[in-house]
């Protein structure tokens, strides 16, 4: 027989949730999450995307802001250590860490790769420009640097080279806005989800 307790401190900033199996099993670690440790405030209008930079760089986190910017962030000194200013609304993020390249998607329909290590104003350093409206969501392959998948309100998603121009391939897996998308751990799979209230799986070609 398995039971479970739930229980909820309400204090000004905490929540302590308890949960505990008994049927022989190990009881589960009291979890207590905290109100926010620091606050950092240096984007000035909506603040669309976030993405940690890594195993390398365990205490450094990336933004990306309706005003146009993309942030690095150190959450230990809590302070901005870098500022790549670009000119499109940003919609989505995603860093590699193989390459520390960061991927942007944008109200413009277009997706800008960035050099993370960058410091100061920065140019983009690559746009791949292919999809027909908003890009909501894009995802590096962990095994291949050169792969990055992205999906759009055009309802396609597309596989890039980013080594290429255009994208290796362009599929139309939703009826409406595609509005995710990511790869399972091999990076054999990709699966995205839409407007349509539908995921879809996609695996690739050996």
């Amino acid at each position: 027989m398995e039971s479970s307790d739930s229980t909820e401190e309400n204090g000004s900033d905490s929540k302590t949730v308890k949960k505990r199996k008994v049927s022989g099993e190990t009881q589960a670690k009291l979890i207590k999450l905290e109100g926010p440790s620091c606050a950092m405030n240096e984007h000035t209008d909506n603040v669309s995307a976030i993405v940690w930079g890594g195993e390398r760089n365990p205490v450094t986190l990336y933004s990306g802001s309706w005003d146009h910017s993309l942030r690095s962030w150190d959450v230990t000194r809590e302070c901005c250590t870098a500022t790549l200013n670009g000119n499109k609304v940003v919609t989505s993020l995603s860093f590699s860490e193989s390459s520390q390249m960061l991927a942007s998607g944008h109200a413009d329909n277009t997706v800008r790769l960035w050099d993370a290590r960058a410091h100061g104003d920065s140019i983009v350093k690559f746009e791949l420009t292919s999809h027909k409206k908003w890009v909501s969501d894009l995802a590096w392959s962990k095994t291949n640097d050169h792969l990055l998948v992205s999906v759009s309100h055009d309802n396609t998603m597309k596989l890039w080279d980013i080594r290429a121009k255009i994208p290796l391939y362009s599929l139309t897996p939703h009826t409406s806005k595609a509005l995710c998308v990511d790869w399972n751990h091999s990076c054999k799979q990709i699966v995205s989800g839409g407007a349509d209230s539908k995921l879809e799986v996609h695996t690739l070609d050996s």
